[in-house]
């Protein structure tokens, strides 16, 4: 099987999207070996872009500048992730006629030694060119980088490109493409032809081609005067000033629509795609298990803390979910849902409400954070072990290695589960925490839990957790944490700190930065509020990023008061932390957004 990466030009229009995620799941395409470039859209064009990218006296209109320089992006991650091989495409496909895979491998069995790039779209017939004869016996042939005309003389070609819908590339020519590509005066299809000759490249087209049509819903610089009137007049200003010639006034687009697959929608669920995978069952003790609680407060949360969490593993997971509603695996996010590291997913329902959980009212989280005491009610009884993670939580590099030694550490104890101390009785002899819980040891946070489950059942845990809840209940501050620290008062294994790393900690300790695995975002200022976001920018892009690939929007923006929010945004423009975010106009835009959609 080969190992190719696919990386995605996409103008973040949501049936594009849909649209290119059932492609890949029906034609056999892991989610997990795809990336989207979505920005810089044409709206998101700056002085500095237009600058460095497109040559003085071009002209070139703004949906061209930001399609080229998005494959310009393209090539420059396949280059930094010295990618073997890897196919480029544009979001515009509408249907392949095979297997992906399939059709790549057969390309690479016909491909000459020294080829670098093949281009295979709807756009002309090789048949056209008066070049090689075509044959039923073959699929790849070599394209010239002159200029084809056809037996009238007419232009019929520019060069060896075949628009730039779908092409594939090599680790070398990727790297020379990437060298040569700027700055450029054209659209990405006419301007490789210029690439390909500069950096004298050979070129192949393939006969018949795997694209078999193309999906469009909206032309990349179709602008209205009104609505785009302040874009229109800001991009005019900027061509002015660099000598471009952008004919970016509104127009007339052409469009042209293909039936989509229908998804199954949940109103509570309306941001995600969904899609109708069922996933086969696996053996709970074959792959680590991962255990999430939450309910529809935490939706978003909780499926980019899964998502990133399968982005980062080594190895297939299981994911448990214990929801106050029944969840289903095609509620989940298709980037969940097919990605290749997930073993299996199960979910539980919630229904122990015949208790009072302490200190509520007011808070920043929900009853949730108790759904774990009970998870003896819930979890198979073939688990043996298991880690919980806070839907706070992201993952940035790979844990397991680091899970694996702990939890055998963990076996071989006597401990029922493994935590990160936050202080102990020694550093703080008089922290109020141990007097109102009566502790005289150390006090752990519960953000990610390593677990002995054989040990947790056989000691009835979840019912001495329930009935100790009930005795310390009004000496409850940090709800279910609370609980489990009076219980065990120091009675737990050591978590090392790269697994539950302290995101606030993050902006600052930088040595420390390279250990870790996951961060926590711990306190209130969650990084979806202004208020984390603009507080704790470097380790907030985490979340976003993250985000930003299960999600059509790339920042998750929510308020607890507008008004604060308001001049916290003022505020990071004059400590400057607004622009330590990794996209700061589009976060503006987005937050000015949440302002009106909010509710």
């Amino acid at each position: 099987m080969i190992n190719c990466k696919f990386y995605v030009i996409h103008n973040l229009d949501k049936q594009r999207y849909d649209n290119m995620i059932n492609l890949f799941s029906k034609y056999g395409i892991n989610i997990s070996d795809v990336t989207f470039i979505n920005h810089p859209n044409k709206d998101e064009l700056t002085y500095k872009i237009k600058k460095n990218t497109v040559q003085k006296g071009s002209k070139i209109k703004d949906g061209w500048i930001s399609c080229s320089y998005k494959h310009y992006l393209a090539l420059e991650q396949i280059v930094k992730n010295k990618d073997e091989l890897a196919v480029i495409m544009e979001d515009n496909i509408g249907d392949f006629y095979e297997n992906v895979m399939d059709r790549l491998s057969k390309y690479l069995e016909e491909l000459p030694n020294n080829w670098d790039v093949l281009y295979d779209s709807v756009w002309e017939e090789y048949s056209n060119m008066n070049e090689e004869e075509v044959s039923s016996n073959k699929l790849v042939y070599k394209k010239s980088n002159g200029i084809t005309r056809n037996r009238d003389g007419k232009i019929i070609s520019h060069g060896g490109t075949r628009a730039a819908q779908f092409y594939l590339v090599n680790k070398k020519s990727a790297k020379k493409m990437y060298d040569n590509f700027l700055p450029f005066n054209h659209s990405a299809d006419m301007w490789m032809n210029e690439v390909l000759r500069k950096a004298n490249l050979k070129s192949f087209w393939s006969e018949p081609s795997l694209v078999s049509k193309k999906f469009n819903t909206v032309t990349s610089t179709n602008l209205n005067l009104v609505s785009n009137f302040f874009y229109i007049l800001k991009s005019k200003i900027i061509n002015y000033r660099l000598g471009i010639k952008s004919p970016i006034w509104p127009r007339k687009g052409n469009t042209a629509s293909y039936p989509l697959t229908t998804f199954k929608k949940d109103p509570s669920l309306e941001v995600f795609s969904k899609d109708e995978k069922k996933l086969t069952k696996t053996k709970s003790d074959e792959y680590l298990n991962f255990l999430f609680c939450f309910d529809d407060n935490y939706y978003f949360q909780s499926f980019t803390a899964i998502y990133s969490l399968l982005k980062n593993v080594s190895k297939k997971i299981n994911i448990l979910i214990i929801h106050n509603k029944p969840l289903s695996i095609e509620q989940l996010p298709l980037n969940i849902s097919l990605h290749n590291n997930l073993a299996s997913f199960q979910s539980y329902t919630f229904n122990d409400y015949d208790y009072n959980f302490p200190n509520l009212k007011n808070a920043h989280l929900s009853e949730a954070t108790y759904y774990r005491l009970f998870i003896e009610n819930y979890l198979d009884r073939n688990i043996d072990q298991l880690i919980y993670l806070d839907g706070d939580t992201v993952c940035i590099s790979d844990p397991i290695n680091s899970i694996e030694s702990q939890l055998e550490d963990l076996k071989k104890s006597d401990n029922i589960l493994a935590a990160r101390t936050e202080y102990t009785i020694e550093e703080y002899p008089d922290s109020e925490s141990f007097v109102r819980l009566n502790m005289d040891s150390s006090y752990f946070n519960a953000g990610v839990l390593l677990i002995d489950y054989k040990k947790w059942r056989a000691n009835s845990f979840s019912k001495s957790l329930v009935e100790h809840m009930q005795k310390i209940e009004d000496n409850v501050v940090t709800w279910d944490q609370d609980v489990m620290n009076s219980l065990l008062n120091g009675n737990y294994l050591e978590l090392n700190g790269s697994l539950n790393f302290n995101a606030n900690s993050f902006n600052k300790i930088t040595q420390s930065n390279e250990s870790a695995s996951i961060l926590h975002y711990i306190g209130s200022k969650k990084p979806w509020l202004t208020s984390g976001a603009l507080s704790y920018p470097i380790s907030s892009n985490y979340y976003h990023r993250y985000y930003s690939e299960i999600a059509p929007n790339s920042y998750h923006i929510t308020h607890k008061w507008r008004r604060a929010s308001l001049f916290q945004y003022l505020g990071s423009i004059v400590n400057l932390k607004l622009f330590k975010i990794d996209n700061p106009l589009i976060f503006t835009k987005e937050l000015l957004k949440s302002f009106f959609n909010y509710s």
